[in-house]
């Protein structure tokens, strides 16, 4: 079989598309206040979407932008490092939670040295591990030797030391943001992954408080009857801390400390005291009427949880050995984390190895979760030329038991074009209110996909000029600026592109020109800006080549997006180069009902980038 060649579809392509337009529509008022109260699209306000825009620092020292578009859907965006250059990033969605992975933690994620959950973005934020939050990163540091027969090896650069959790082999440590690549470079060199060295980093997670119920509900009534009330038994209860001088609680506690970082045993939250009263309190605040579980155990008070109701995983683990040490036969823990888990954590080794090893028996709180078929939104997700692609994600579906769907995938040429919503329609990406002009699109997109924020090193600006004179520029592809009220030419330039890698050679950069007129409307909240997206439709395969032959046929059209409707394209022009722009070839272009083909000619173009 004779081979076909194949020519890789590239940046220089340069579409001209004139339309006869109808007025732009004005954008949908706010439906919470027709008098207006949603944020300008491309503000900062806009894409935290209700809620505040964070930094969050990874373990790789890389530094994550985590902000909310345009659905209310976690987005990221990677920062710069310090030399200037951008990390190449892969994201993640599941559920609710953004997973960012930056090249650099790829070899460890692949080889399980290193916590998932240490590039959940939204759930570092929402654990309150984020910049504006704390200055360091808690983690759990397990190893390959047994540290309850050696010693505890030094922390690395860039970290400190805290608890040492024999009950795992791990280590507690503190990474300092700041020199969060320094830590990641020493605990990633060969010479920590020797036997006996660290086997894998975890995040510290977080546990809340939870409520447990009454004793009626275990029928504790009936064993006091039969004589059983928890004599002779010790009982640890790792929570908020005690009220020790609580009647219920008076004489009754043998031992407290405290694990977390605050001031004390002492419980200024309410749950702990709530809790141990309720496993072994003497009811004497109540005449007896609101005696405890086992009201003749004696009780121990371990303060794993700050005065807010969370605590770390390491000062909950803590709390478990100490309790063992002190002959604690059950281990009471009504706390818990809505992070999934497959008992593989810390928190679950431990309880595991203490119970089997010194015969405690830990009774941790539980939730049960149900999920109903048809209940869960899953979002599809695709990257051609994985991993150097564009990263794009599709409508999310919610599926049957038993349903099968086709999903067509990469149904055009990626370029700049309006997200969409649940429902795959185009949303708002250009308006002005008063004297302010938003503008906000997807990167990248095809037809039916847009680009997730910040996947892979995808860098842009954005510049509005009127009447030739400039009114501003942004660093990033979108912005606000402020305009005169009086009517104008405008120019609006957005220039994307990737950075980085030669992979990404195929659709490096797009140089988009808007032109439009506008003038202070008082009558409206909202007027939608005329922005038009060109689409090219085209037999390109995953890996955006085309056959080396002449007559290839490209289809051309253009959308709008939720604040413009356009009407049916008049003409239409499409040339492309070979050189990066210094010669071009125009193409033949010809109308036939309605649709628009341009004709263009790839023989000899083998191995080459139009």
């Amino acid at each position: 079989m004779r081979p076909t060649s194949r020519t890789v579809l590239g940046v220089a392509t340069a579409t001209v598309l004139a339309v006869t337009a109808v007025a732009p529509s004005t954008a949908a008022a706010p439906e919470d206040d027709s008098t207006g109260n949603r944020p300008l699209v491309g503000s900062e306000a806009s894409a935290r979407a209700g809620e505040r825009a964070a930094t969050v620092t990874l373990v790789t020292g890389d530094r994550i932008l985590v902000s909310r578009d345009a659905a209310g859907d976690a987005a990221a965006s990677a920062l710069p490092r310090e030399d200037g250059t951008v990390p190449f990033v892969q994201t993640r969605r599941s559920g609710e939670d953004l997973y960012v992975y930056p090249e650099r933690a790829t070899a460890a994620l692949a080889a399980g040295r290193v916590d998932e959950e240490l590039f959940n973005v939204t759930g570092l934020v929402r654990q309150g591990y984020d910049d504006a939050a704390t200055g360091t990163l808690p983690l759990i540091a397990v190893y390959g030797t047994d540290l309850a027969r050696s010693a505890p090896p030094a922390a690395p650069r860039g970290a400190r030391r805290g608890q040492v959790l024999k009950a795992v082999d791990g280590v507690a440590l503190q990474a300092d943001k700041k020199r969060a690549a320094t830590f990641w470079a020493e605990v990633e060199a060969p010479a920590a992954r020797t036997a006996g060295g660290l086997r894998k980093l975890r995040l510290d997670r977080k546990a809340e408080a939870t409520l447990e119920h009454s004793t009626r509900q275990v029928h504790a009534p009936e064993a006091w009857a039969a004589g059983f009330d928890g004599t002779g038994t010790k009982v640890a209860v790792l929570d908020t801390g005690a009220d020790v001088g609580h009647p219920d609680l008076k004489g009754r506690v043998v031992a407290s400390r405290d694990f977390t970082d605050s001031d004390g045993v002492d419980d200024r939250q309410g749950h702990g005291t709530h809790t141990i009263s309720t496993v072994g309190g003497s009811g004497a605040a109540s005449g007896g009427k609101k005696k405890g579980v086992a009201p003749g155990t004696d009780l121990l008070n371990g303060k794993v949880l700050d005065d807010s109701g969370s605590g770390a995983a390491s000062w909950i683990i803590a709390g478990m050995e100490w309790a063992v040490a002190h002959g604690a036969d059950v281990v009471s823990m009504s706390l818990g984390s809505p992070v999934p888990t497959d008992c593989t954590d810390p928190m679950s080794t431990a309880a595991q190895q203490l119970a089997q090893n010194r015969g405690t028996f830990a009774a941790p709180g539980t939730r049960t979760e149900y999920y109903t078929p048809g209940d869960t939104r899953w979002e599809q997700v695709l990257s051609p030329s994985f991993p150097f692609g564009e990263f794009m994600r599709g409508t999310a579906h919610a599926y049957t038991a038993g349903e099968k769907r086709t999903e067509r995938w990469y149904d055009g040429v990626v370029a700049p074009t309006a997200p969409r919503d649940a429902a795959g329609k185009p949303v708002l990406v250009a308006e002005r209110q008063g004297n302010l002009i938003g503008f906000a699109d997807a990167l990248w997109g095809d037809s039916t996909h847009d680009a997730q924020a910040g996947s892979f090193g995808d860098i842009g600006n954005v510049r509005l000029s009127r009447d030739g004179e400039p009114l501003g520029e942004s660093a990033w592809p979108f912005g606000v600026f402020e305009v005169p009220s009086a009517n104008g030419a405008y120019t609006l330039e957005q220039n994307v592109m990737k950075i980085g890698s030669k992979v990404w050679e195929r659709s490096t950069s797009v140089n988009s020109v808007w032109k439009f007129t506008s003038k202070l409307d008082e009558s409206v909240y909202s007027q939608g800006i005329p922005i038009l997206f060109p689409r090219y439709t085209l037999p390109e395969d995953g890996l955006k080549t085309l056959a080396a032959t002449d007559d290839q046929k490209i289809g051309l059209t253009a959308t709008g997006h939720a604040g413009y409707t356009p009407a049916a394209l008049t003409s239409a022009r499409l040339s492309y180069s070979y050189d990066g722009g210094t010669t071009w070839t125009e193409a033949q272009v010809s109308r036939q009902d309605g649709a628009w083909t341009a004709t263009v000619n790839h023989a000899g173009a083998a191995g080459r980038s139009p």
